[in-house]
């Protein structure tokens, strides 16, 4: 019998079996694991905190030291306003009579005596201050109306129809619609036309115009909604003036915007991060989303002009030197500033000053940043928004996003200069006025970022002075005070409206008649993007333009810096009527621009008295050839350059040409 052969076979067995799978799914963990760690080092997972906190408004010091008084409601009485028409605009006259004049002092009404007013040549007395102040109060002011003062009264009660000859009762009041003739306007022809299309979002006292019929003490300068609106009263050798709507808060309107009824901004037709809207969202009114003409300016400087053409009064001119404008370029770095550099580039072979600003993200990519550069703050909601990588080495899988705060204490260390800032493409909180609550608590200095959206939709702005104005501003706070947060408006940029004839109309209009500051922004990334020739070959023609109208050309910083220097000026003057004689005593500062040259505040004074031109002019005793006065662009004051310190001015304006019995 024979044996058989067995094969013998190797079976695996059911542990080795499930230890080759542990293997396999081992290194298929391993692979993925791989993978994700990869990605997320590529893409690491963000986080990020809150913006941190809010400030509110607070008094602030008024500039220098000038004839103007500005009576105030005590700071204790200010409380938060429970909707935007409840807001007391009484400290937004800090901004008019800043831009107007340059320097004024303020008084607590509380306190107002006759020693306090002292050798004012105007006295302004705002909406709240009026409507609280008393019959014996009221009564302090008449012996300085009665000896030659003058005397501006906002909404006029019942206390004051002792100054002001009529009175209006409060609850008359009602919205105004618009301004319907400006006949005793100083200017003409263009200019006043365009005060007479100011959008006029305010409140009116209607004075029905029975109740000055036939009094010849009287003079109606302003209607609007068809009836007497700013009236002039002849009173002993002064005159008072009272205006039957609130003109600070016609300014502010234009200047910050409109909230809806609930605080809250309009948002555009556009995606935008959660909470936010656009700055160019806040028109005070649709027709202004293309505006050629600064309305805010042009209303609050028609209104003073109209006293100061009867009374002349020294002021500190706008810019340095007699200039008759300026120019102000910046470069948001959007999305970066490499792809930008032939912007600075240019401009610093040429030395035409700029600011850039410039994120924590574009600063890591680029160069150092330059002491006179802006922080570009980004929301940590918005795309760009700088990180701060967590993780060993070259491996960081998570990323901290940095919020306003920690991009502002960043910025902080760079530079020791005026901190300013801009919020990216006009991103702004849709609840009224927090944006810049949290800039203040932020110890921002200074904002730019009002101004049109790059581009519009339908609730914004395109170009243009949208918000009336291209000179700086204070913002006020729900509770009626100014926060410390200087906001200078851009009024032209590279977007997809920009056009070169409307960009030369707006600085020849900002140089020859309307005496503006322009800051312009061209985005680093604009060519990149949306490559135009126009983008390049505009940019460079508005510093050719400027240096032909005489426009200082400066940087953000610069401006500032000047803006600050000029409420430094310590001015004082007399007018006597008989001798037709106006004499200024000035105190003037100086310092130097970002080209190295010295820059001094000016003087501006009427440049006629009842119709007269100027006879003779003469500084510390010596005469000043007409030939080295300037005009501003509607020709209503001479301005004249002076040296640093102290100065005496003597203006003799011509006499009535008296004809031959």
């Amino acid at each position: 019998m024979r044996r058989r052969k067995y094969i013998p076979l190797r079976v695996a067995s059911r542990e080795s079996r499930l230890g080759g799978l542990k293997l396999h799914l081992l290194a298929i963990v391993a692979f993925l694991l791989a993978g994700l760690l990869f990605y997320v080092n590529r893409h690491p997972i963000h986080f990020g905190g809150p913006d941190g906190q809010e400030a509110s408004g607070q008094p602030m010091p008024p500039p220098g030291e000038g004839d103007v008084l500005l009576l105030l409601p005590s700071s204790e009485s200010a409380r938060e306003a429970s909707s935007f028409e409840a807001i007391d605009w009484s400290s937004n006259w800090y901004n008019i009579l800043t831009q107007e004049f340059g320097v004024f002092r303020a008084l607590d009404r509380g306190r107002i005596t006759r020693d306090e007013i002292g050798e004012a040549n105007l006295v302004v007395i705002p909406a709240s201050v009026s409507r609280n102040m008393s019959a014996g109060e009221v009564a302090t002011l008449e012996p300085f109306v009665l000896s030659g003062g003058r005397l501006l009264v906002e909404l006029p009660t019942g206390v004051f129809e002792t100054l002001v000859g009529v009175t209006v009762d409060p609850a008359s009041y009602r919205s105004s619609r618009r301004i319907t003739a400006f006949d005793g306007a100083v200017v003409r022809g263009e200019l006043r036309d365009d005060v007479i299309q100011v959008p006029l979002r305010t409140i009116l006292a209607p004075l029905e115009v029975a109740q000055i019929s036939g009094r010849q003490e009287f003079e109606v300068i302003l209607e609007v909604d068809g009836l007497p609106a700013y009236l002039r009263r002849t009173l002993g050798d002064g005159e008072v003036y009272a205006l039957f709507f609130d003109l600070a808060r016609a300014v502010a309107a234009i200047q910050q915007g409109v909230p809806a009824v609930d605080w809250e901004i309009a948002r555009p037709s556009v995606v935008l991060p959660a909470g936010y809207t656009r700055t160019a969202s806040l028109l005070v009114d649709p027709r202004i989303r293309r505006a050629g003409a600064p309305y805010a300016d042009l209303l609050e400087r028609s209104i003073l002009q109209v006293i100061t053409a009867r009374h002349p009064m020294g002021r500190v001119w706008l810019f340095p030197n007699s200039a008759p404008g300026a120019l102000v370029m910046t470069h948001s770095a959007i999305p970066t500033l490499a792809i930008g550099e032939y912007l600075t580039r240019w401009e610093e072979e040429n030395r035409r000053p700029s600011t850039v600003f410039r994120s924590m993200e574009t600063a890591r990519q680029t160069a150092p940043l330059r002491s006179r550069e802006g922080l570009l703050l980004i929301p940590e909601e918005a795309p760009y928004v700088p990180v701060a990588p967590i993780g060993l080495w070259r491996f960081t899988p998570l990323g901290e996003r940095l919020n306003l705060q920690q991009q502002v204490e960043w910025m902080r260390q760079e530079t020791s200069l005026p901190l300013m800032s801009r919020l990216s493409e006009g991103l702004w909180r849709s609840e009224y006025g927090q944006s810049f609550r949290i800039l203040s608590a932020l110890g921002v200095d200074v904002d730019s970022s009002y101004g049109p959206a790059f581009h519009a939709t339908d609730l914004e702005a395109t170009d243009g002075y949208c918000f009336g104005t291209g000179l700086p501003f204070f913002p006020v706070d729900r509770n009626g005070l100014l926060l410390d947060v200087m906001e200078v408006p851009v009024v032209l940029h590279d977007g997809t409206t920009l056009n070169e004839s409307w960009v030369e109309g707006i600085l020849q209009k900002a140089g020859r008649q309307h005496n503006e500051l322009v800051l312009a922004d061209w985005r680093t990334g604009t060519m990149s993007n949306v490559p135009r020739a126009s983008v390049v070959s505009i940019w460079r023609s508005l510093f050719q333009q400027a240096t032909s109208l005489g426009l200082w050309i400066t940087d953000l910083t610069g401006f500032v810096e000047f803006w600050r220097l000029r409420s430094q000026v310590q001015l004082h003057s007399s007018f006597l009527t008989a001798e037709r004689r106006l004499s200024i005593w000035v105190n003037v500062p100086a310092a130097t621009d970002p080209l190295g040259a010295t820059i001094r505040p000016s003087l501006a004074f009427e440049a006629r008295y009842e119709g007269r031109s100027l006879e003779r002019i003469t500084l510390d005793g010596q005469d000043i050839a007409f030939s080295q006065l300037e005009r501003s662009g509607d020709g209503v004051l001479a301005i004249v350059s002076l040296p640093e310190g102290s100065s005496r001015i003597e203006v003799i304006y011509q006499g009535p040409i008296e004809l031959p019995p």
